[in-house]
């Protein structure tokens, strides 16, 4: 009865089949970037897509390897953003795909972060966010969904426009609390981004649940106060691939190489 409670209170929900099932997924392209990237024009990037007021996503997906994708609210918008990625990444492939859940059910935790203080005011780590991100947790979903605002930031200079930006991330388990700690803990590896200004806080609400959270991942739709706003700068910084992902393809093939021996 406690168990049933916590577990209620944890926001966490059962991932059936029949969810699965009516979940309208659009479509996705999997991206599969080289080692070679230019970083420093992801910004410019994000300037040119922030004059198309379109809805993109990023998205991460760790299971038994690790896939990067991207998509768009229709297809016109989806390759122009793969245009600009193209820019920033050599990506050897390029292939229509769809994220793939977990096939058993099981136990799903969602949640994003939620921005404390005053916007446009992040800390830059100098690291790659997503690195520590993805090593927090096994069996995880990492989304950053951004849609343009009408709003440009004037800086020292030059002007910024502003973003839209809802960070989340679902985690899952067989085990109802090992999917919940995940989530926490991938969430909290944003916590880096805080400064003495601002700070982004992990959330992981139980109204609405993780599957309605998860729902919207996967139909790129925004919730209310689920999202923050950020720089075309910011948004770089929070959204830059890893490199070390390609390293841990190669890692993943050596070491069944070294197995097949």
């Amino acid at each position: 009865m406690i168990d049933s409670l916590r577990r209620f209170l944890s926001g966490v929900c059962r991932l059936s089949p029949e969810f699965m099932r009516e979940i309208k997924v659009g479509e996705r392209v999997r991206l599969k970037p080289g080692e070679i990237s230019n970083d420093y024009l992801l910004s410019t990037a994000y300037r040119l897509l922030w004059k198309r007021k379109e809805m993109y996503s990023i998205e991460i997906r760790k299971g038994d390897e690790i896939n990067c994708f991207a998509s768009a609210g229709n297809t016109e918008a989806l390759e122009y953003l793969l245009r600009r990625l193209m820019a920033v990444y050599t990506f050897p492939e390029l292939e229509p795909a769809c994220i793939q859940l977990p096939e058993k059910e099981c136990y799903v935790s969602a949640g994003y972060v939620k921005l404390s203080g005053t916007p446009y005011m992040l800390h830059d780590p100098e690291q790659n966010i997503l690195t520590h991100a993805l090593a927090a947790a096994d069996n995880v979903f990492v989304q950053f969904l951004f849609k343009p605002e009408k709003i440009v930031l004037e800086r020292l200079g030059y002007e910024s426009p502003v973003f839209k930006l809802r960070v989340s991330v679902a985690s899952f388990s067989e085990s109802w609390k090992e999917a919940v700690n995940s989530c926490k803990r991938v969430l909290e590896s944003f916590t880096v981004l805080s400064s003495a200004y601002s700070s982004l806080v992990p959330v992981i609400p139980r109204v609405p649940n993780s599957c309605v959270l998860l729902r919207s991942m996967l139909e790129r739709r925004f919730l209310p106060g689920d999202n923050f706003r950020v720089t075309a700068e910011e948004l770089a910084m929070i959204t830059k691939i890893p490199g070390d992902i390609v390293d841990n393809r190669h890692s993943r093939e050596k070491k069944t190489e070294d197995t097949d021996k």
